[in-house]
């Protein structure tokens, strides 16, 4: 797939999609203490802007956005980290979506096996003790240990979803598994920037919760975009899907 230019449409809806991403954002927050982070359903935002501008919407929506709520919530220390993060996780989420729409189902498994087994070997390494986790809801500190083999089943299950979001081969899951898939980007991206700040041992336990927000922005987003289709709204991932039934009903 050829690499998309920026059009005034593009600039249009980047600012819209860095509004709405914005709000995604600092709308629900629970933070976590020891990092000094949070976990929200900005991700939503991310996949919208990605799933209806484009790579390079979602790249832009995505990192400003996200990085804006950062500093408006008092926490700028991961601004400069979300920036570059998020727009990464943005322009994956509209390029891949756009790529296994096209893809036949082995290319989609192929990839969804590769994601898996780094999701299940980096979590293999970094979680051997087991993972405590710190929250702060409503004021109220709460504290949840995760043993070593509850990770290894947690990351096995999402290796699972990733299998079978390549499997089903309907466009649905072909955005889901793109999500999935940058979300996963997400979560590492994060883990290597508290490590270069608090270290790896502090930086451990937003891994598991962080694999909230690309869940939670799938569960939004994804059928959010099916309905706008449905609706026959102008949508870009939807000149892939037509383009590809149309290959469909000629080859058959």
């Amino acid at each position: 797939m050829e690499m998309p230019e920026l059009t005034v449409k593009d600039i249009a809806l980047s600012v819209v999609f860095t509004a709405i991403t914005f709000v995604f954002t600092t709308i629900i927050t629970i933070s976590t203490p020891a990092t000094h982070g949070f976990i929200n359903i900005g991700e939503t935002g991310v996949y919208l802007a990605a799933l209806i501008g484009g790579p390079i919407v979602g790249a832009i929506a995505g990192g400003l956005g996200s990085a804006l709520a950062d500093l408006a919530l008092g926490y700028a220390i991961y601004a400069p980290g979300t920036l570059i993060i998020k727009s990464v996780e943005g322009f994956l989420a509209g390029y891949l979506s756009r790529v296994l729409i096209k893809s036949g189902r082995a290319i989609k498994v192929l990839l969804a096996n590769i994601v898996a087994g780094i999701i299940i070997f980096f979590l293999y390494l970094m979680a051997k003790g087991g993972i405590t986790l710190k929250f702060k809801v409503f004021g109220k500190a709460i504290e949840l240990s995760i043993s070593f083999e509850v990770v290894m089943v947690i990351a096995t299950l999402l290796g699972i979803v990733m299998v079978t979001l390549a499997l089903i081969g309907k466009f649905y899951s072909d955005l889901s598994l793109a999500c999935l898939i940058s979300g996963v980007e997400m979560v590492y991206g994060y883990y290597l920037y508290e490590t270069l700040i608090f270290g790896a041992k502090i930086a451990l336990i937003e891994v598991i919760p962080n694999f909230i927000q690309p869940i939670a922005g799938i569960i939004i987003a994804v059928p959010l975009v099916a309905t706008l289709l449905e609706m026959g709204v102008n949508v870009d991932i939807g000149r892939f899907i037509s383009e590809v039934s149309e290959a469909k009903k000629t080859s058959s």
